[in-house]
């Protein structure tokens, strides 16, 4: 297991980026460009021209790195031992404490899968072809968690989360 300032380090790297990220949401980088003239280099208020990121605020980070914190939750719940029902759980509990369904916080893949999930359904046809990165933004942390000779141990953690 890695140091804590390790982990901490790549929390916080990962709530930042998010965060300064959050204006550009879903935006192809040419429309970046127009809005932001091709950068964002501070903490920026969602803008009304964002249907996602109108719900945020300067400094507040997305659904990606919300998720990556239940699934931290979720593990710690299990020692560290990945359980879909209890990984579910704890995204649910986060997407029903904010309203992500009526503030259109989930990303489309996100949004699809949970809602089938909500209503009693397999996620597995949304998860098996989802085209966006939000799973890569999510499993992150997972990563700081192991040594890089621990590379197998990794590996099998995120395949199972």
């Amino acid at each position: 297991m890695r140091k804590l300032d390790n982990i901490l380090g790549t929390l916080y790297g990962q709530a930042i980026g998010d965060a300064m990220g959050m204006p550009t949401e879903l935006w192809p980088i040419q429309r970046i460009r127009t809005k932001f003239n091709g950068k964002v280099t501070t903490f920026l208020d969602g803008t009304d021209d964002n249907d996602i990121a109108i719900n945020f605020k300067a400094g507040e980070y997305t659904d990606d790195t919300n998720q990556a914190f239940a699934i931290l939750d979720a593990l710690i719940e299990n020692n560290w031992e990945p359980d879909s029902d209890i990984l579910v759980k704890h995204i649910m509990a986060w997407a029903d404490k904010v309203g992500a369904w009526d503030n259109n916080i989930l990303g489309p893949s996100s949004k699809a899968a949970l809602t089938l999930i909500r209503n009693g359904q397999n996620p597995e046809s949304v998860t098996k072809n989802a085209l966006t990165n939000g799973c890569a933004m999510r499993i992150a942390p997972i990563g700081a968690l192991y040594e890089p000779k621990e590379i197998d141990d990794l590996v099998k953690m995120v395949y199972a989360v």
